[in-house]
């Protein structure tokens, strides 16, 4: 099961970052906290990341392990732009295309959440297709 060290470790492939000159490790931590309370938030549960809060052991599903990836990855882009914005960042990169990317970055991890949510209730098997609903219908004549 990954943890933090492994989130932690695709975000700096993601954005070359090996020496941690763009984004510290607090940082990096706190984009994954809000992910993943996002991701629990919109799906109704409660997983929770190994290495993060002093969790021992995680349970979030592997399947959900992109969608957690790049909602860390918009997160910790914003929590650039919003560094350079007010003269804080040391990301050289131009403001607006920094912001294209962290929607881009959002729109991702909002479908891929949208989708482990449509899988879970495709695997739930409640909805049976071929049920027939009774249909009631009186008129005035009828009573």
């Amino acid at each position: 099961m990954m943890g933090l060290s492994e989130v932690v470790a695709r975000l700096r492939a993601q954005f070359f970052d090996s020496s941690a000159l763009k984004f510290d490790d607090t940082a990096l931590e706190e984009a994954t906290r809000c992910a993943l309370e996002a991701l629990n938030g919109q799906l109704g549960t409660a997983y929770q990341l190994s290495g993060l809060d002093s969790v021992e052991a995680g349970d979030l599903p592997v399947e959900l392990w992109p969608a957690l990836v790049s909602g860390a990855a918009a997160q910790a882009l914003d929590y650039a732009l919003r560094q350079q914005l007010a003269g804080l960042g040391n990301t050289p990169a131009e403001a607006e295309k920094m912001a294209d990317w962290a929607r881009h970055l959002q729109r991702q991890f909002e479908s891929q959440v949208e989708r482990a949510r449509l899988l879970d209730l495709q695997g739930l098997g409640t909805t049976s297709w071929t049920a027939a609903w009774p249909w009631v219908e009186k008129t005035r004549w009828q009573g």
